[in-house]
């Protein structure tokens, strides 16, 4: 048995030849395997790569850089038109699942524990622009203060970063995540971090193609520090940390399409009339602003005031003409401006002059800074909690939807946010529109509805058919018309004694094609059970007769009816 084993070996031996081949062929052998591992290592040299600052050589990051490498090379094309997010180990703490906190979205996570932005650089050829992603997340640059890199070359390198994802891809959305604070204990001083954020400001200040989401205020304390309760280390995100990322995140992917895919099927309650109709910018416009004097000095950081000259309607458009009014499934979007501030109004085209009810819905991401306008004065609409001024709300949830109550009675305006007090003794004038204000971050605004009252506070009743209901009946209509059931038609409706709708469809005349009007003589046909059926009802709302009386109770002649058989009905 053992002489069988070793008995290969010794004729190799005993024959140089083979014994030479045999060594080349194993050497061979282990040549491809390290060639196949050099593939996904960390350069042993920062010599002729792009980019500042030393690379990081501590052993788990050199390990995970080349482990995740080669998992991610077999990943390439199913990750194609991903939302990419690159970044270091908080990026790289969302998993490969993001935490279930973005259903619906491609997505694919390229963060590296103790990465730097060179590090990112040089990898985001192979790691990001070769999956086409969809969208770009950044965050990045907190390992370069760690590590003593210059402020100024982090502002570089991210230079590069902007540059070489625009090379690729001129429209490609970019969403950058401003630096997460943290502790001078943890060798990034808020000083620093404060001063790199600037740099990245000022590098993507006007391009439109780079939304900033407010992340360094999101997770600050006051002191500029981060806030515990979101970290469990000053430095990495704890469970709520991340769902609070996850809140900011998810409005920005909304606007770019990614998520809240579907129209908004929410109906105005009895008496509400819609001011917005969820496609489009119908009865809103820009009105003329007055002129500005300019400032005697210019500030670079000063928001920018549009100014208006001629008032113009956006009736039928799905956008302002600036894009920075937008309607999106049920949404009207007050989008990120690239400018950092950019204030400006948007306002209903109708004037409202009688005492009202206005309801709205709004969701801001971190800071953001918006208003609703009552007339001509301003309510503050933002951030609250972050942006204030109200930021003691209990019930204001932080990236989520909010509701927004505004009544009007005598010049004074009452307004709640979910409930809680705003304001109690807001004057505003005797008429004007509603208006939308921007200054910066995103704000959205849907189910904007208005109730207008009485005298005495109570709803008026001709108003109780919202627009939605409208555009309902007469969308049912037309299909009626166009399957060839009927060549016109005519309607009237009436509530509590008011006219809340009467208009005409259609021709009288398939030849001539006049149209059908209000007034048109028609015949009538097999209308007497539709009359019939609608008196009972009114009798029955009215209380003279129920539904489960017998026939002979109200109609005495029919109690001995007799079927043919004698028997009783």
């Amino acid at each position: 048995m053992y002489r069988d084993n070793i008995e290969g070996p010794l004729k190799l031996m005993n024959n140089p030849v083979r014994l030479i081949s045999a060594f080349v062929l194993i050497i061979s052998v282990f040549s491809r395997v390290a060639s196949a591992d050099d593939q996904f290592a960390l350069p042993t040299s920062e010599v002729g790569l792009p980019g500042e600052g030393a690379l990081r050589r501590y052993d788990g990051y050199v390990k995970n850089w080349a482990r995740f490498h080669a998992a991610w090379s077999n990943r390439v094309q199913q990750d194609q038109k991903s939302v990419v997010f690159l970044g270091d180990s908080i990026t790289q703490g969302w998993g490969a699942q993001f935490k279930e906190k973005f259903p619906g979205m491609k997505l694919a996570n390229r963060g590296i524990g103790g990465d730097t932005t060179r590090g990112m650089l040089i990898r985001l050829q192979q790691d990001v622009l070769s999956l086409n992603p969809s969208a770009i997340v950044l965050l990045l640059g907190t390992n370069d203060i760690e590590v003593g890199i210059e402020a100024d070359a982090i502002g570089r390198n991210f230079e590069k970063i902007i540059r070489a994802i625009k090379q690729h891809d001129a429209k490609t959305p970019i969403v950058l995540c401003r630096m997460f604070p943290s502790s001078a204990e943890k060798q990034r001083p808020k000083e620093i971090i404060q001063q790199v954020n600037q740099l990245y400001d000022a590098t993507v200040k006007g391009d439109s193609q780079i939304t900033v989401v407010d992340t360094w205020t999101l997770f600050a304390e006051e002191s500029g520090d981060a806030d515990p309760k979101w970290f469990r280390d000053l430095l990495h995100l704890n469970a709520a940390g991340y769902d609070r990322w996850a809140a900011a995140l998810r409005p920005i992917f909304a606007t770019l399409g990614h998520l809240d895919t579907e129209p908004d099927d929410f109906k105005p309650e009895l008496g509400y009339v819609s001011l917005f109709n969820g496609h489009d910018l119908t009865g809103w416009g820009f009105r003329k602003t007055p002129p500005r004097r300019k400032p005697k000095k210019s500030r670079p950081n000063a928001p920018v005031f549009v100014e208006i000259k001629e008032a113009v309607s956006f009736d039928g458009k799905t956008a302002s003409d600036d894009g920075r009014y937008v309607a999106i499934n049920g949404r009207l979007v007050v989008t990120t401006p690239p400018e950092g501030r950019r204030i400006q109004q948007l306002w209903t085209t109708e004037e409202f002059g009688d005492d009202f009810i206005l309801k709205l819905e709004f969701r801001a991401t971190p800071n953001a800074d918006s208003g609703v306008f009552i007339r001509k004065p301003q309510l503050q609409c933002r951030d609250y909690l972050l942006a204030g001024p109200y930021n003691d709300l209990k019930k204001y949830r932080a990236g989520g939807w909010n509701e927004l109550t505004v009544t009007v009675k005598g010049g004074m305006a009452h307004a709640t946010c979910n409930g809680e007090l705003l304001t109690d003794d807001m004057a505003v004038p005797e008429s004007g529109p509603i208006g939308l204000e921007g200054d910066r971050g995103q704000i959205e605004y849907r189910r904007i509805r208005l109730k207008r009252l009485k005298a005495n506070g109570e709803s008026s009743d001709s108003d109780s058919l919202s627009d939605t209901a409208r555009a309902t009946i007469r969308s049912e209509i037309q299909a009626v018309i166009e399957e060839g059931h009927y060549p016109g038609i005519s309607i009237l409706l009436i509530h509590r004694d008011q006219v809340v709708m009467r208009e005409a469809h259609g021709v009288v005349n398939l030849e001539t094609k006049q149209p059908f009007t209000v007034d048109e003589l028609c015949w009538l046909a097999s209308t007497g059970k539709l009359f019939t059926a609608t008196l009972m009802v009114s009798l029955v709302d009215a209380g003279i007769v129920s539904f489960d009386d017998p026939i002979a109770k109200t109609f005495p002649e029919f109690a001995n009816v007799r079927l043919h058989d004698g028997s009783k009905p």
